[in-house]
């Protein structure tokens, strides 16, 4: 075979993989041939060849082989090597090779989405990084807030606590000195919160007792001190305001307490009742010295109490304590059937039938009896059928009494009371209950008295005429006091006689039917001006029922109906 130079001749031979095309021109003398294989990866490849040169290569693209051979006569292969992004030019020939890249819609599209999410996930971790940094900011300035606002606050507790003590008062850290002069002076050394209560100051009355050689019994709750001639004594009950000085009832300013074996009671009672004992307090130096009174010689005087008990003698009858307004004997052929009002027959939960007689007496002119600043009981005055009352409050205090037909009128009562559902404790922590009956004028004379003198204390401008009309209006006067009758009671659920009683449910009850059993609302609120007295909600009186439910149906306090039935002889 040989080799010869004649005419050009041009191939275009093409082959396409992996979406690829390529395109192939040959041109050669006599018989050589051109071939241009493989294109790949979105890669286009030209190749013109001359005469003068016999493979020409031109590939764009990543990955590309290319291959060219030439034949001759003999029919030799001669491989072409092609690399990727190369251009080779034939000086002679001017042939020029190239790729042109053809990108995809659909690829572009997900490359784009993809780089958007990619994106997102970096701006999302840059936030969350962002917000954990704010929040590790945050707890930084809150515990150092914290920090700084406990030691303020130790600082201020600091500063409390050294200016507390630095007080003249010293409300915890203080002491009372208490002498006891009883020939050799005795000191005893209380702290303050057992000396002071409720800005009371207090004494332990047992171990005065003991200096001042009082005898004492009882059980533990309730105190009784004798004094050494055994003549007079007084009796405590622990936790209440309530004592008894010669068997006369005392209210002192606020309620004993105990401590062991020993009790204590406010020291003004001490002093507003005691006789035969000085007592000197010095508040600068919290020193309380208690000493014993002497005569000329220099003898101790014997320890009594102001309070004397009641002389005993023999009653007198009710005719002769009456004064011109008073309800009319029954022995004048006249009485209050005159007043031509029906009473009617009262039905009652409870079966009250043995207590009728009591409720209704045939003949109520002796319960009648007016009482008041203008018509006073002789101070000897006391009725002969006392008994006690049932429902006295059981708070240690003794039986309260009450003359007979009122104390069973009045246990009626509260048995028809409780039967209507009003036995429920008060805020005093027990049910309604008698807190005092009857009062000896001696009781009322004390009592009376001890409110002048608290009058007094509280405004010390004050002259005793003043005080004791200031007292006049909520508590009579010794011979002017109905409880010296026997036939009224104090009864409550409060610890104290207070007109918020009038705001509880058992008090609508009994102002609404306390009549049907004989009583009054001896004191209302709106006869203020004719009784003199101020409302009292729990202070009711016996007057049988006939007179009750008259005054009830015509509106009348007792001074009304006592002039009402006088009127009408």
């Amino acid at each position: 075979m040989g080799i010869g130079f004649s005419s050009n001749r041009r191939g275009n031979n093409s082959s396409s993989g992996n979406n690829n095309g390529s395109r192939g021109n040959n041109g050669s003398g006599g018989s050589n041939n051109i071939n241009n294989v493989n294109n790949i990866n979105n890669n286009s490849v030209r190749a013109d060849n001359s005469a003068s040169r016999n493979v020409i290569n031109n590939n764009r693209g990543n990955g590309v082989n290319a291959n060219n051979t030439r034949n001759s006569g003999r029919g030799r292969v001669i491989p072409a090597r092609v690399s990727g992004n190369n251009t080779n030019r034939n000086n002679n020939s001017g042939v020029t090779a190239y790729n042109r890249a053809v990108e995809d819609p659909n690829m572009v599209a997900i490359r784009d989405e993809l780089l958007r999410a990619q994106m997102e996930r970096k701006m999302s971790s840059q936030r969350i990084a962002r917000r954990a940094a704010r929040r590790e900011t945050l707890y930084a300035r809150l515990w150092v807030f914290f920090f700084i606002f406990i030691l303020i606050l130790v600082i201020v507790t600091a500063v409390i606590l050294v200016s507390f003590r630095n007080t003249d008062v010293q409300e915890t850290d203080d002491e009372y000195v208490y002498v006891y002069g009883t020939g050799k002076d005795e000191k005893d050394i209380v702290p303050f919160d057992s000396a002071v209560r409720n800005g009371k100051l207090y004494i332990n009355y047992s171990k005065l007792a003991r200096t001042l050689d009082m005898a004492v019994t009882g059980d533990g709750n309730v105190f009784r001190f004798i004094t050494k001639d055994g003549s007079e004594d007084v009796k405590f009950t622990v936790g209440t305001t309530v004592i008894y000085v010669n068997s006369n009832e005392w209210r002192m300013s606020s309620p004993s307490y105990r401590v062991g074996d020993d009790i204590w009671v406010p020291l003004d009672f001490v002093i507003d009742s005691m006789i035969g004992i000085k007592v000197d307090v010095d508040e600068k130096e919290r020193t309380i010295t208690i000493t014993r009174d002497t005569d000329e010689a220099g003898d101790a005087l014997p320890v009594a109490f102001k309070m004397k008990e009641a002389d005993t003698l023999a009653p007198i009858t009710e005719d002769e304590s009456y004064g011109d307004t008073t309800a009319p004997d029954s022995t004048d052929g006249t009485d209050t059937e005159q007043t031509d009002i029906d009473v009617p027959v009262f039905e009652f939960k409870a079966d009250l039938s043995e207590y009728e007689k009591y409720m209704n007496p045939d003949d109520d002119s002796e319960y009648l009896i007016l009482v008041n600043a203008d018509n006073p009981l002789d101070k000897n005055y006391v009725p002969d059928d006392l008994v006690d009352v049932v429902n006295t409050r059981a708070d240690g205090r003794n039986k309260q009494k009450m003359r007979l037909y009122a104390a069973k009128a009045l246990e009626a009562m509260f048995i028809e009371l409780f039967a209507n559902g009003y036995d429920k404790k008060g805020p005093s922590g027990y049910p309604v209950s008698v807190m005092s009956a009857y009062r000896s004028y001696a009781t009322q004379a004390s009592l009376f008295n001890s409110y002048v003198e608290r009058e007094m204390a509280s405004n010390p401008s004050l002259t005793r005429a003043e005080a004791e009309a200031i007292t006049e209006t909520y508590s009579a006067r010794p011979g002017t006091s109905e409880h010296q009758t026997g036939l009224c009671a104090d009864l409550h659920n409060l610890s104290s006689a207070m007109q918020s009683f009038a705001r509880q449910d058992a008090y609508k009850w009994l102002v609404d039917n306390c009549y049907k059993f004989g009583f009054i609302l001896r004191y209302p609120e709106d006869k203020v001006d004719i009784t003199k007295i101020t409302f009292e909600p729990w202070h009711y009186r016996f007057v049988g029922r006939k007179a009750a439910y008259e005054m009830h149906e015509l509106g009348m306090c007792l001074e009304e109906y006592v002039e009402y039935i006088n009127q009408n002889r």
